[in-house]
């Protein structure tokens, strides 16, 4: 821009000037007037707007898989689960969390149990959404004084000790056809709890195998083997104790 100026002015210098006559030479520009000189502004470098990094899931980490037993989702709950990236799922076997409002002996309720997995209420769903991210479940695992005091056992204990041990790892089970729940759910709670069904009836003696059996059945021959015999709920309220208390429940 000040070369233009300099080059403006000169031409009007030559213009006044009459021919032959000393050259007028411009005048340098004095600390002063160089004060006047325009000079084109520094223009800053464009700045390119930081992107915010969005929070990626770490794929090392479980995926929150939820199973709710004796009480349904509700849409609001299921929008918060969907939310925080979770899911829900009806499988209790591949899942991470089990959702109920109490100590209930349904099948889902005692495979979870076996695994260890964390029993808990919704409460835990609405405290994960106020964090923006499922929290601890820990300490929401739900408290039944009622049911444990029916059934004499602790449910934090027994789910930090199935954590450690199955505690059916190398029995087997027989139920005969009248047993309640049934030999397809009962294998379910087996085999989360570390123990194995045996469908066929056996024809003598197999260590760590037991009978289990109604009380109204006829279980001479079983007996006779020297195979123990007992109710289910050596099944349904061991796993809540996560004990096998044969004694207590043997025929």
């Amino acid at each position: 821009m000040s070369g233009k100026t300099n080059s403006v002015e000169s031409e009007k210098e030559n213009q006044k000037s009459p021919a032959r006559t000393k050259p007028t030479f411009v005048e340098p520009l004095t600390p002063s007037r160089r004060s006047l000189a325009v000079t084109p502004k520094s223009t800053p470098p464009p700045t390119t707007p930081t992107a915010t990094k969005t929070p990626t899931r770490d794929s090392s980490q479980p995926k929150t898989i939820i199973v709710f037993t004796g009480l349904d989702a509700s849409d609001v709950t299921k929008r918060t689960i969907k939310s925080l990236s979770g899911s829900l799922s009806d499988d209790v076997k591949s899942c991470s969390h089990l959702i109920t409002d109490k100590v209930k002996r349904t099948v889902k309720f005692l495979c979870a149990i076996g695994r260890g997995l964390p029993i808990i209420n919704e409460t835990w769903i609405k405290q994960s959404k106020g964090c923006k991210a499922f929290v601890s479940a820990d300490d929401f695992i739900i408290k039944d004084k009622a049911a444990e005091k029916l059934y004499n056992f602790d449910l934090v204990k027994s789910i930090m000790s199935a954590r450690k041990v199955a505690f059916l790892d190398g029995w087997s089970f027989h139920p005969t056809s009248a047993c309640k729940p049934d030999a397809n759910q009962l294998n379910d709670i087996l085999s989360c709890n570390g123990g194995a069904l045996v469908r066929k009836a056996p024809k003598s003696y197999t260590e760590k195998l037991i009978i289990l059996a109604n009380r109204s059945e006829n279980i001479k021959h079983f007996k006779t083997m020297g195979l123990p015999v007992c109710t289910t709920e050596l099944i349904l309220t061991g796993v809540l104790r996560q004990k096998l208390c044969m004694t207590e429940f043997q025929l």
